[in-house]
């Protein structure tokens, strides 16, 4: 059997004389809670599941390494080089369009190239494991009675394994025949006529697209090696101010896109390209406390992964964080000096008026007549403070790469002024190989040959470990170090408002651009209300159960809702870690998120609809539940998760019910590193000259923590530079 037919079936038949088997297999499925499906259907798929994949009848290892690109219970040898098993694609998209038709009905846009080269990117831009489950999922679900049950499923298990189809829809509405449907801005609400002009990052002369062009020179004995290009390089600014003649090597696994190339790419493109595992990174979480059953649970974690690092993708809050935590962080030390700096080199500032989008607006000024207390909030290079610094213009873009670098990382320009300093992009650190507590070597890759190369780091290098909570903690794992710390991120969610008889939102203004706080009403929260435009593929990712013609009509109301994100600090019950995938050499984030927060985080989701139901706007809402609510009043609304303003009461008692799920996201995880290091100087514990400088190093649960890591970062960064 070829691998091209490893994916190639029609509807499978049982197999007599594997019967152990196939019945292990048909557990699994049973174990879903999956209703309205017959068993027949379920042992015949698991029947062929079984025909495919039980070793001796196909080579299963081969099989795992082939999609996941690893061999199986060995070392991991990851080919990073374009997506590679060329025999086994045409059989997964295959099975990828079959799951298309179905999710949003359109031939068109399903058969189309796009949807091609889009399922190509993501897939090569996933890890092994994810790539291994989703193609999995996919091809569950070609399986047209098993994807509607599981659809239709109300086990929170089925959700999960359902929404890791749903990929698939969003990969086929990200089309540019779809982006001029809905209205994605094209022109910015606020234009900046003076806006500089500045080189693109890699089109310096100390810049590299991979190692594979880098001078072999540069790789014996620098003097400081960063691994990762985000905000932490602070501490490497703070190194070249006080030595700047000391040769630095920047080594940043994401690639760089130029505003050139923005322009030519869709938004989920560029979200692709811009964050790690292409977004999918999700901590899995498992409960199965107060009658929740089969309660295997994730929540999506995006991360960046590109040149510069989060500035790339996030909206550019910047807010501060409490007094006390400061003091815990910093072990009472006064930084106030260094958040002075953190400031003006960011160009902190409150976000004007004109930034705001028009539903923003009312949204605060509504919260405000209601008596909560609310502002706009701070944010990045909203004050012109810097040289070459551009201003947002409100594309409404943030999270997919702005196309006019408006959040651009101020510590990579400064560190590229330096002729001695190099960023080399789309090369990975493997590991940090040491000889007793002295590191002597980088073993690093290139992700677009696959070529391999050393950074020799013998004598008197610094390491300086900033490749973000996730990054930062599969480093030190593959170099021998188990993370250790407690994971911290706030979860997030979204509602939404939609009145029929209004014209369209406006799509353009800046995302994020205003706060309301919950701390008064919800009891242990400080919860976040914020102005959000997510783009619209993701819209389908996240509506779990709406599949079809149904997924059409949510999407004609795009263009006429409105959409506000909730963010909340997580209690001390909470957390994550990280465990090691056998096998498979990689790490998974496992989070549990407690009753409490659970419930916190539907009463801030019900509060903004509270606030919602007071606009305009709000004549019907929506929240991200699952199974949807059953409204009485929504009409035709309903089938799509909305509900009348007046059913607000009613749809508390469904939102509360513990078995009614709310789908999460997580941002700003921290703190996987802060049991391995020394937390004064950063330094690796049982290590000599390795520092973790990035967020991995802090735990902050109560604010956005951009300005935190800088700070952080520039006091490693100092104390390093006084010991070399």
């Amino acid at each position: 059997m070829t691998l091209a037919n490893y994916f190639a079936f029609e509807r499978p038949n049982p197999i007599p004389g594997r019967l152990s088997q196939q019945l292990k297999a048909t557990k699994i499925f049973k174990r879903l809670n999956i209703p309205n499906i017959r068993l027949s259907v379920i042992e015949d798929f698991a029947g062929h599941i079984v025909k495919r994949f039980i070793p001796g009848k196909v080579d299963l290892k081969e099989f795992l390494a082939d999609v996941s690109g690893y061999d199986f219970g060995k070392t991991a040898k990851k080919n990073f080089g374009e997506f590679t098993f060329k025999a086994v694609f045409p059989s997964i998209l295959k099975a990828a369009r079959k799951v298309g038709y179905e999710l949003y009905p359109d031939r068109k846009l399903v058969n189309s190239n796009h949807f091609e080269d889009n399922l190509r990117v993501i897939l090569s831009k996933m890890s092994g494991v994810t790539r291994l489950m989703i193609v999995g999922i996919i091809v569950m679900g070609s399986n047209k009675t098993i994807l509607r049950a599981l659809n239709g499923s109300k086990t929170q298990s089925a959700m999960t394994i359902s929404l890791a189809a749903r990929v698939i829809a969003a990969l086929v509405v990200d089309n540019p025949i779809m982006e001029k449907k809905v209205g994605v801005p094209t022109r910015p609400k606020h234009i900046q006529k003076d806006q500089p002009e500045k080189p693109d990052f890699m089109s310096l002369p100390n810049a590299y697209n991979s190692v594979d062009s880098l001078p072999h020179e540069a790789l014996r004995h620098p003097d400081v090696v960063c691994i990762g290009s985000g905000p932490s390089l602070a501490a490497v600014v703070e190194i070249l101010r006080k030595h700047p003649n000391k040769s630095v090597l920047i080594i940043e696994s994401g690639g760089h896109l130029s505003n050139e190339e923005k322009g030519g790419l869709t938004q989920m493109r560029r979200t692709v390209l811009g964050y790690e595992q292409a977004g999918l990174t999700t901590a899995l979480g498992f409960d199965f406390s107060n009658g929740i059953s089969n309660a295997l649970f994730g929540a999506s974690i995006p991360m960046p992964n590109l040149v510069g690092g989060g500035p790339g993708i996030f909206s550019g809050t910047i807010e501060d964080p409490e007094p006390y935590i400061i003091r815990q962080i910093f072990s009472g030390m006064n930084v106030d000096h260094l958040n002075e700096r953190a400031e003006e080199m960011l160009g902190v500032g409150l976000i004007p008026k004109e930034l705001m989008p028009q539903g923003s607006i009312e949204f605060l000024e509504t919260a405000l007549s209601m008596g909560y207390s609310g502002r706009p909030l701070n944010g990045m290079n909203m004050a012109r403070r810097r040289p070459n610094q551009t201003l947002c213009e409100g594309r409404a873009e943030c999270p997919s790469q702005c196309p006019i670098d408006a959040k651009e990382n101020p510590f990579l320009r400064e560190a590229l002024q330096y002729p001695n300093v190099i960023l080399v992009a789309n090369t990975e650190a493997q590991r940090i190989e040491f000889k007793g507590d002295e590191p002597v070597l980088i073993p690093v890759i290139s992700k677009l040959s696959g070529r391999k190369f050393n950074i020799n780091v013998e004598g008197e290098a610094r390491i300086l470990v900033g490749a973000g909570t996730f990054g930062s903690a599969k480093l030190l794992a593959r170099s021998g170090i188990s993370p250790k710390g407690r994971i911290t991120f706030h979860p997030a969610s979204e509602v939404s408002a939609f009145n029929p008889d209004m014209g369209l939102v406006d799509p353009r203004g800046r995302l994020q651009s205003f706060l309301v706080e919950f701390r008064k009403n919800i009891e242990g929260v400080q919860g976040a209300n914020e102005g959000v435009r997510p783009y619209f593929p993701l819209l389908l990712l996240a509506s779990p159960g709406i599949i079809g013609e149904r997924a059409v009509e949510l999407l004609n109301l795009y263009p006429r809702t409105e959409t506000y994100g909730i963010m909340m600090s997580e209690g001390d019950d909470s957390g994550g870690s990280f465990i090691r995938i056998p096998g498979f050499n990689e790490l998974q984030m496992i989070y549990k998120m407690s009753q409490e927060d659970r419930l916190r985080m539907k009463m801030l989701a019900f509060k903004t609809l509270e606030i919602a139901a007071h606009t305009k706007r709000g004549l019907f809402l929506r929240a991200l539940t699952f199974p949807l609510f059953p409204s009485k009043l929504a009409g035709e609304f309903s089938q799509l998760g909305f509900f009348h303003r007046d059913e607000i009461e009613r749809f508390k008692g469904h939102l509360l019910d513990n078995k009614t799920f709310m789908l999460n996201l997580g941002f700003h995880p921290l703190g996987s590193s802060t049991g391995n290091i020394d937390r004064r100087t950063g330094l690796l514990l049982g290590r000599k000259r390795t520092y973790v400088i990035d967020g991995s190093s802090i735990t902050i649960t109560k604010v956005n923590p951009t300005k935190t890591i800088v700070v952080n970062a520039m006091d490693k960064g100092d104390k390093i530079a006084r010991d070399m």
